[in-house]
């Protein structure tokens, strides 16, 4: 599962060719630095998935679902900054407005008593974040992404969220183990999310094929 998304998304020799192009409108962002900024958060998960599958224990499902999360997280954050990039580049024809870019940016701003702006850190809830993102790589591809939204899938995604969560700030100690079922649909998340990250690299980084054209006419 892990491991899927960490040879598809350019560590590997399948990838190789396309490690320094980009889309024909320009990201400032190509894939070899994608994938560079999103490897260590790989190389955690990976560890976690065989520590997971050589000896499964609530500590190592623990460590499974948040470092499956961190990759989810990071991978978002880094779509998000790959859309920036491309909004600043010279060839930008995808103007952001300011709410826009304040979100990729996770950032707000308001106005301190003395006359001075501060700027802080907008904390965005995962599923609101992840709906933003794929809009935002839709209109600037031109493409449409099946998020799932009303399906199990983004279901086990929400009820992944919440289990990360109560681990994450457990109250009892019941809170801190994890079910067989559970760790199921985490497992499915980790899936779903693998397909949909692949998805939009190859929207964003990967040159369209060339179209083949027929010598024959059929009438």
């Amino acid at each position: 599962m892990i491991r899927q998304l960490s040879v598809r998304s350019g560590h590997s020799k399948s990838a190789a060719a396309f490690q320094n192009t980009t889309k024909p409108s320009q990201l400032n962002m190509n894939l070899s630095n994608f994938t560079d900024r999103l490897f260590p958060m790989l190389e955690d998960a990976l560890w976690a998935e065989k520590a997971l599958e050589s000896n499964d224990s609530q500590p190592t499902r623990r460590a499974y679902i948040r470092s499956v999360f961190a990759v989810i997280e990071g991978t978002v954050w880094i779509l998000k900054q790959a859309l920036l990039s491309a909004a600043a580049g010279p060839e930008n024809h995808h103007s952001l407005r300011r709410g826009e870019y304040e979100l990729l940016s996770d950032k707000s701003y308001e106005l301190k008593n003395n006359g001075e702006i501060r700027e802080q850190i907008k904390f965005l809830k995962l599923q609101d974040n992840i709906r933003f993102t794929y809009k935002m790589i839709e209109r600037y591809t031109g493409t449409k992404f099946n998020l799932e939204i009303n399906t199990r899938d983004w279901d086990n995604f929400v009820n992944a969220i919440n289990v990360r969560n109560r681990i994450t700030h457990p109250k009892t100690a019941a809170e801190f183990s994890i079910s067989d079922n559970e760790l199921i649909f985490c497992k499915q998340v980790t899936s779903w999310f693998n397909l949909l990250t692949m998805s939009a690299i190859k929207k964003l980084f990967l040159p369209p094929l060339p179209q083949l054209q027929s010598d024959t006419t059929i009438d």
